[in-house]
């Protein structure tokens, strides 16, 4: 969806991997990712903290450091609700993700047009 809805307006390429899982971490790939990309967005719909992007700035740091940013819940007690409203109010969003995009890249070096 990110790709599609933004890749035009944005000039932001991305590539999109699925982690579906922490635990064992696939090292390699993140690496291989970061060499061939120079940067990384994690979105995990949790808490930042100890989640996905908490592994990946770990494996970076240690192998191989780029730009990260973290979309995700930051540190917080969470309220019930649909999936859009709390998508909203905890920055889930599409944009979200855009502007987090837009920080590592601008961090990297790299101009992004304005949406």
């Amino acid at each position: 969806m990110l790709r599609k809805r933004y890749k035009k307006e944005s000039q932001i390429q991305a590539r999109v991997v699925n982690i579906s899982t922490i635990k064992p971490a696939n090292d390699n790939l993140i690496i291989t990712h970061a060499k061939e990309t120079g940067a990384f967005v994690t979105l995990e719909n949790h808490s930042v903290i100890g989640g996905l992007g908490g592994l990946i700035s770990e494996i970076l740091a240690e192998n191989y450091p780029t730009p990260l940013e973290r979309v995700g819940i930051k540190d917080t007690f969470c309220e019930s609700g649909s999936n859009e409203e709390l998508s909203e109010k905890y920055g889930l969003t599409t944009e979200a993700v855009v502007a987090a995009a837009k920080r590592v890249l601008k961090r990297k070096g790299e101009e992004v047009a304005n949406i």
